[in-house]
């Protein structure tokens, strides 16, 4: 039997989902573009085959300014994952496996 769908929920209980990870790509700069991802490492070096999209998000100036290129990226397994670089830390991040 389930608990009660109408029962309060305690902010313990509460998790996000898909929090973006730190993780190692390997990237090059085409010439006058920002850097593409063309390895993941997730367990092991996996290639990306295949860019499906990319886009740029600047936000939140007058907070705390974000500014993240992301690419959703075809792995050589087959598995498409979204990655993204932190353009102010230049760190990477991947928010889907």
């Amino acid at each position: 039997m389930f608990p009660s769908s109408r029962a309060p929920v305690s902010s313990r209980q509460l998790r996000p989902l898909n929090v973006p990870r730190r993780v190692r790509v390997e990237a090059r700069r085409a010439s006058g573009e920002e850097e593409r991802p063309v390895a993941v490492y997730t367990r092991r070096r996996l290639e990306v085959t295949a860019i499906r999209d990319q886009w740029r998000i600047d936000d939140e100036w007058w907070r705390r300014e974000i500014s993240r290129c992301y690419f959703q990226a075809v792995l050589e397994d087959g598995r498409c994952v979204t990655v993204f670089q932190d353009l102010l830390t230049r760190q990477w991040y991947c928010q889907s496996y």
